[in-house]
């Protein structure tokens, strides 16, 4: 939270007031600063738990979202403070929720988020025809703002997800990112392994803060490709979950990747559970980029269906492991909008030794892993990668490795197969 003496040179706006149902999670959405750091918590600093709060991001135009979900009903409010900051402006949102099945006058459901006019810095695409799905080189398909064209006959699953992304009208977000600074994670860490699963080419891995797949074998790789529901987080303590795909990061000094997130914290106010969650879309290049970058303006919510394509490439260049950027295209299919992130690579070798499907938890700034939020199950799909020769290889087709997340003896996240082209991860534990 913002502290005492530093709020009270700001501004404090009148009370946002709701009524919010027990049991169910409840998206909140309300106007700050345009590009202000907030941290939502409790108004009352002294509570014993008043440490867990949750880091907000506002977009360009000042909109904030976030999820709220309590226990139980209560008439008695619960009060929270949202502090936001930017360029030493500060703005507290005071915020009281009643929380009951039967809205008052006084105390309405959240609005729902109406749609927005296209955002000054985004940019309008057409649905492509069939025959420029077919027909358009990857050069063109580019310089339109779509990504490379997965190969249909190799990678059939990938071209659908391609093709559904390109078969409607999409709106082109530039990318507005801020970095995560208290949130470190990325390369592999294995515990144990070479456990020599019923699927011949496979070898079992377990590890503190990987679950998913890894090919290794048909290398190298120059792009991959990923197709997912954001899963819903039920609940867990102040919880982290990353869901991406990758090139490197296995016994590597390079990690390429991106793309979901989602946090979630419990306020316990009075005995009284309440979880506060968000939901945001992020990329990053390690070792360049120690943190990972946030992107502030790309909403994402669970339930959207999002597909993501990470490559090396130069500026408007089919991928090549030589290409000067590390290239992020996120479509977020549920709402319309896509988005491209390029990262230069600099000194960084991409050696594309290892392609990556892969649910993680990271660790705090000071070390030590948060806990995995209960996330229930989720689906993965078109779980494609390519060679520099333009060869689609599922994460099946060649020799991989199978991560199970564990601490210690508990086992806290697993994967298996569903498809050729598919994996489904399970969660198990919070810690």
């Amino acid at each position: 939270m913002v502290d005492e003496a530093k709020h009270t040179t700001g501004e404090t706006t009148q009370a946002i007031r709701y009524t919010v149902p027990p049991r169910n999670d409840t998206k909140v959405v309300f106007n700050t600063l345009p590009g202000a750091t907030c941290t939502l918590g409790l108004e009352d600093n002294t509570d014993s738990n008043s440490n867990s709060s949750i880091k907000l991001y506002a977009d360009q135009e000042g909109a904030v979202r976030f999820y709220v979900r309590p226990e139980m009903e209560s008439e008695d409010l619960i009060k929270l403070a949202v502090d936001c900051e930017v360029a030493g402006n500060v703005r507290r949102h005071p915020l009281e929720l009643r929380v009951s099945s039967k809205p008052t006058p006084e105390m309405p459901a959240p609005p729902r988020e109406s749609p927005k006019p296209l955002q000054q810095d985004a940019s309008f695409g057409p649905a492509l025809s069939e025959e420029d799905m077919l027909h358009l080189s990857d050069e063109e398909l580019l310089k339109m703002n779509y990504p490379p064209r997965p190969n249909p006959d190799k990678a059939p699953q990938a071209f659908k997800s391609w093709q559904r992304s390109v078969s409607v009208p999409m709106t082109f977000v530039k990318p507005q990112t801020v970095s995560r600074q208290d949130i470190s994670h990325g390369f592999a860490k294995i515990v144990s392994g070479a456990t020599v699963t019923p699927m011949a080419t496979t070898t079992a891995y377990t590890s503190p803060n990987w679950s998913g797949f890894e090919l290794r074998g048909a290398g190298p790789y120059v792009w991959v490709n990923g197709d997912w529901i954001v899963p819903r987080l039920i609940r867990g303590g102040q919880g982290y979950l990353l869901f991406w795909v990758g090139l490197d990061g296995d016994s590597t000094t390079d990690l390429v990747q991106a793309v979901t997130g989602a946090e979630i914290h419990d306020i316990n106010k009075g005995g009284r559970p309440v979880w506060m969650s968000s939901y945001f879309a992020w990329t990053e290049f390690l070792p360049q980029q120690p943190f990972f970058q946030q992107i502030t303006n790309f909403p994402i919510q669970p339930g959207d269906e999002v597909v993501v394509e990470v490559y090396i490439a130069d500026a408007g260049k089919p991928p090549d492991l030589a290409g000067y950027f590390g290239q992020f295209w996120i479509n977020n299919l549920t709402t319309g909008q896509s988005t491209i992130v390029s990262t230069p690579r600099g000194s960084t070798t991409v050696s594309g030794s290892g392609a990556e499907w892969i649910m993680e938890r990271p660790s705090g700034s000071g070390g030590g892993y948060y806990f995995l939020p209960n996330y229930g199950s989720a689906t993965m799909q078109g779980a494609y990668a390519s060679t520099p020769t333009g060869g689609n290889v599922d994460y099946q087709g060649d020799n991989n490795r199978q991560f199970t997340m564990v601490n210690g003896s508990n086992t806290l996240s697993t994967v298996a197969p569903s498809d050729g082209t598919s994996m489904v991860f399970q969660w198990v534990n919070y810690a």
